[in-house]
Formats: C-alpha cells, structure tokens, sequence
C-alpha cells in the first residue's frame, strides 16, 4: 500500500531528528561545564532485584511520566523507547500489538514473545500470550523496558520484558471527562484514602467511540482496585482487582491496497457481512507480599484470572471460558559484593474452547469443542558479583517445562486429543565497567525460549487438535552500549545488538477461513541492530528527548511448504528505522505544552516481501491549563493528533489471504479533557 507522508514531511522531521541529535551532545556538555551537581540515580526492579540503572548489564529504558498525557495509549507511553513499536491502537478488537527487537510482531491478535508485568503482577499468561485490554494506561506512572532476550530470568515468552508501575495509593480523589475524534468519549473516577491502616485507590473508566473506520465502534468499562499496606515488621502487602467489561468492539478487518486507496475508512465487505467483532469479561486479582530478612528479602506473588471471550470471524465464530493463575517465589540475599535472587514461578491455564459456523453474525452448528490445559514451571537463579569497585559480574540460568494439554469434545470427526511438552533451559551472562559515576561499559549475552501459544497449535487444517509439527521458537542474543549521565538529569544510553533466532514462529492463513491463522517454523533468522536514547533539561522550562534505532530483522534459511525460499527476506511487520524526538515545556505557571515527532521506516506485508507499507511520519502536540483553588486542581488538556495529516497505516494483518494487509489510521484528529482533583 502507497501512504503520502509527502517528502516536504519527510525532510522537515529527518531534520529535527538531526537537529535532536546534535543538541544532545550540546546539553551533555552544557552540563558538565556547570559547578558538578549529584547525578540522577534511577534505581531499577525489573530484573527481579533492586539494582542502580548505571549498573545495569543490558539495555535498558525508564520512562517516567510527571503529568499523564490525555488520550494516550500504551503504544504512546512506551515510544520513548528504542527499538520498541506499537501497532493496532485503533482497533478495539485486535488489541494493542507490541515488538521489540523484533520480538513479539508475529500475533494479529495479543502480544506475543514479550514479558509484560503490572506492579509486578504478570499480564502474560502461561503460554506466553498477553493482553493488555484491562490495563488503564492513564494509571501507568513508569516503565521500565529490559530490551533483548530475558529468558534467564522470566522464561517463556521473554524476547523483552515490559515492566509498569501505576504508582502508589495516593490519597487524590478526581473526575475528568474528554472528547475525542469520531464519537470518542471518555470519563474517569478516582476515589482514594486511607483503608484498614493502609492506602486504597478505586479508578473507574469508561470509553465509548464510534472508531475512524466503518464497522469499527467499541465500548469499554474497566475497574482498578488497588491496596497498600505497610506490616509491622517491615515488608508491604499490596492487593489489586480489575474488572474488564468490553460489550462490543467491532473488527473492520484488512483493506487491500486498491481498497484503501478508495476508501480510507472502508471494512472489509466480508467482515461486515460476518459481522466481525469480539466481546470480552475478566476478572484479574493479585496479592504481592515482600518480608525483610536478614540481608536479604522474601517475596511472593500470585494472581488469578477469570476471562470470559468470544469474537466473530468470517465463516467461524469462537467462545473462550478461560481460568488461568500463577505463584512466584523469590528469595534475595546480599553480601559483601554480591547479590543473588534464586526462585520459582508456578502457572496454570484452563480453557474450554468451542467453535461454530458463522451464519451471517449469528452463531451457528459448533464446530470444534475441546477443554485446553498449560502447566508451567520454571525455576530460576542470578547472582551479580563485584570482584572490584565499579565492576560487576552477573550469571542466570532458568529451567522451563511447559506442558500442553487438549481434551477433544467434538465427536464427530474423531478424537483430536493430545499432548506436548517443551522443556529449556536459558542461561545469561553479563558485565558493567563504570570508570566513573556518570558512565557505564555493558554487556551482555541471553538467551529466550518461546513455545507457540494454545492459540498457535491450533492444528493447519483449521480443525481441532494440536499441529504436531509446530516447535518452539529460541534465541540467543548478544549486546553491548554505553550509558552516560549527568548531574542535571540528562541520561543517554547507546547499545548495539545481534540476535540469532532458530525455528521462528510464523503465522500461515487457513485456506476458505479468513482471520485465522496456523504456525509453521521458519529454519532460523537474524535479528542485529543500533538503538540510541537521551533525554534531559535543554534549559530550566523545556526537557528534551530523542529516541533512534536501526535492526535488520531477517530470515536466514526459509523454505515453506510450497517451495516458497524466503532466505534473506525481511521480516515483516517490522520497521528498519524508527526516530522519536520530544518537547516538554513547564514555564512554572498555570499553561504548559509539549509535542513528539514519530518518523517510522517502511514496513513488509508479508514472508515474500511482495507489498509493503511506506514509511510515515507522525506529529503529535498537546498544551494544558490548570489551576489551584483550595484543596482542588483544575486542568483542561487539549491537543491534536496526526498534525501533518499523513496518510499511515495503524496495523499490517501479516500474511494475510486475498491481500487484505491494511488497516488505515486515522488523519488529523482534536481531543480535549477537562479534570478536577482533590486531595483528601
């Protein structure tokens, strides 16, 4: 598909990037001439143990957000962080789609191949699949993003791993209401206060919108309960409960590129005729308890989920009763120069899936009925070693059993029961040299094990049962950087990767069953590239940040099965470049403002590398007014969206049947929020 970013857009962003580029430099030196100050220290939990950013061993991004932006998704939280892409944030029945490094761009619907955590409660479930459709991303107040295989320390599923907090249980209590483009609307609730001797937050939303395509309205209401307590004995307790309802979320499906250059805001006819779309109830609650010991700290997590799901394809509709929890364990012990965390991660998944014909939007004779189980188990131990000041060593080693499980209950074209079992083990390895406070030398060698989701076995035929010849999907990575700081709070961080990927997971349409999908093993495939980051003060108002990358993901050996060789293609869905550059201004008094430019390289449509999507470039900005009276805040927020109205597209449906890749974005959109807060 052709879009039109235009090259008057093109040069005007390439120069900013540029321009970011060389300012960097210029405010790090700004910096250093100034009277020393302490540098920023940034500490960091996502590798399972408090440990300072500088001496971290891999890369790794903190995004920390002082003032939500008003309509930003989670997609928008996150591109500050290089090598990271945000796919399908329009269409409410596809999910957010995340890849970083590459990882987890397979999936057209979910996440996939990426760890995602919320306040240390895991999002993705035991086959390795995410959903992020009962987190607020209002509510996230940091992210910490470990870019490069994990598997050491997180298992299955860990080509990255994505880590958000949404902040402590703060006594506010607040409403805010905002419009957007295309009949969006959206209000929220906040309650908070003290609570049987701790804290407690209740946050309520609610969204409604018509979407920018045809066939594309979605309603969402989601509960977050959340509860801190601080024991006598040291340690916390910390309680949290969503509720997802999602009554309706329309799919439009994929244009092909004669369709969308006619009609941008088209459906797919044949989705409209089935009409396609999902709905959705879950239930989420976990409990995470942390005691001090004696040099050290004993942890222990768990959650357990209720997910009610059914969703409408052309031909076939499917409804999901799912049951899925987990426990982990962690011990920390400290010494004289060394850390070590050695624990155990418990999971368990339950899911009765039954399949029919879809007559027209109604649900039709059951074709498939059958109760699926995953049982995993994972054990787990890294230790970081200072042999000498400001050098550190670390190690890791996991070891995974994963066990898939299918009781067939459709009798009438035979018993698919079945098994299988996959079983690794992910060792890591890693160094830190800091010759001085504000820099750092790293690197790292890790490893990830990914075996294909319930969804993914599902057999080639479009039956039921598991495809027996589908295998799971491993990588080793290695990578190196430099990460600097500097006393007035500017950071950066460079690092170059190259990762190694054998029997890559690949989705294949059905024949006659458009939407769904069977996996095939590609032979192997070689994901390497450069990411650099920086943000800090440009002066004492304005803050700065620019994130760039570059990866060359691409098959190394790949036949398929209709003697298709695809060895040196790309892979597609997958960006080569990618550029971020932001503003943030805070003069100090009742305005303030920012913007971000997105330049994001041309993306292929599928193995063969015969369509691709253009590379686009997005501008976003946003200004907010608030004022103080009493105890409360008063702050609107307005903003536009897609300033350049560029022509994009939002997702790629990957190796899609009949051509049908596209799904176009929205062009320039306005949105305003009005929110009152108060503090109890």
């Amino acid at each position: 598909m052709v879009t039109h970013s235009g090259p008057g857009a093109f040069r005007t962003a390439a120069l900013a990037v540029v321009i970011a580029a060389l300012a960097a430099p210029a405010a790090a030196q700004d910096a250093a001439a100034r009277p020393p100050g302490s540098p920023l220290v940034i500490v960091i939990t996502s590798g399972r143990v408090e440990t300072e950013l500088q001496g971290a061993t891999g890369a790794v991004s903190v995004v920390e957000r002082a003032q939500p932006v008003p309509a930003a998704g989670l997609g928008e939280v996150l591109e500050p962080v290089p090598g990271l892409f945000a796919g399908s944030r329009f269409n409410g029945a596809q999910d957010l789609r995340l890849s970083l490094r590459g990882f987890g761009a397979r999936g057209n619907f979910g996440i996939r191949g990426i760890r995602i955590l919320v306040d240390g409660i895991p999002l993705t479930l035991p086959d390795g699949e995410s959903a992020v459709d009962d987190l607020d991303p209002a509510l996230v107040t940091r992210a910490e993003v470990r870019r490069g295989p994990a598997g050491a320390l997180y298992g299955s599923a860990a080509g990255g791993v994505v880590s958000l907090s949404t902040g402590d249980a703060a006594a506010v209590h607040g409403a805010s209401i905002g419009r957007g483009p295309y009949g969006a609307l959206e209000g929220r609730l906040r309650l908070a206060g003290r609570l049987a001797g701790g804290a407690g937050r209740a946050d309520a939303t609610w969204q409604l919108s018509d979407g920018f395509r045809e066939h594309s309205q979605q309603e969402h209401r989601l509960l977050n309960l959340r509860y801190r307590r601080d024991l006598a004995r040291g340690g916390e307790l910390t309680a949290l409960l969503t509720a997802l309802d999602s009554p309706f979320a329309e799919d439009p499906g994929g244009l092909t590129a004669a369709e969308a250059a006619a009609d941008r805001r088209a459906a797919s006819p044949v989705n409209l005729a089935f009409d396609a779309g999902e709905q959705v109830r879950q239930q989420r609650a976990g409990l995470s308890l942390t005691r001090p010991l004696d040099r050290g700290e004993l942890r222990l997590r768990g959650y357990a989920l209720r997910r009610d799901f059914s969703n409408r394809l052309p031909f076939s509709a499917t409804e999901l009763d799912r049951r899925a929890g987990a426990l982990t364990g962690e011990l920390e012990r400290r010494g004289a120069g060394w850390t070590s965390v050695t624990g155990l991660d418990l999971e368990l998944q339950r899911d009765a899936r039954t399949r029919f014909t879809n007559d027209a939007g109604v649900a039709g004779e059951t074709t498939a009925a059958q109760d699926e189980s995953v049982t995993a188990a994972g054990a787990f131990t890294e230790m970081s070693w200072e042999p000498r000041a400001r050098l550190s060593l670390s190690a890791g080693l996991r070891a995974d059993r994963v066990e898939f499980e299918l009781d067939d209950r459709f009798a009438a074209d035979g018993d698919a029961s079945g098994a299988r079992t996959f079983s690794e083990l992910s060792p890591s390895l890693g160094v830190n040299f800091r010759p001085d406070t504000g820099t750092a030398w790293f690197a790292r060698l890790g490893t990830s094990f990914e075996p294909p989701t319930t969804t993914e076995l599902a057999d080639a035929s479009g039956a039921g049962g598991f495809n027996p010849d589908v295998d799971p999907q491993t990588a080793l990575g290695a990578e190196a950087g430099y990460r600097w700081r500097h006393g007035d709070g500017a950071r950066g961080e460079v690092a170059v990767f190259d990762t190694r990927i054998e029997d890559q997971l690949v989705q294949r349409p059905i024949p006659g069953q458009p939407g769904r999908f069977f996996f095939v093993n590609a032979g192997s495939s070689r994901y390497r590239g450069v990411e650099l980051s920086w943000d800090g003060p440009l002066r004492r108002d304005l803050d700065g940040r620019l994130a760039l990358s570059w990866g060359d993901y691409r098959f190394v050996e790949f036949t398929d099965a209709g003697g298709g060789d695809f060895a040196g293609n790309r892979v597609p869905g997958i960006p080569a470049w990618q550029a971020t550059a932001g503003l943030d201004y805070r003069p100090g008094g009742a305005w303030s403002g920012g913007a971000e430019a997105r330049w994001v390289g041309e993306r292929f449509v599928d193995d063969a590398n015969t369509g691709r999507s253009d590379a686009y470039v997005f501008v976003r900005a946003h200004t907010g007014w608030q004022r103080r009276f009493g105890g409360s805040t008063l702050r609107v927020d307005a903003g536009i969206d897609n300033l350049l109205d560029v022509h994009y597209d939002d997702n790629l449906r990957i190796n899609a049947s009949g051509g049908r890749y596209f799904e176009p974005a929205p062009g320039r959109t306005l949105f305003v929020s009005v929110a009152l807060e108060r503090r109890r």
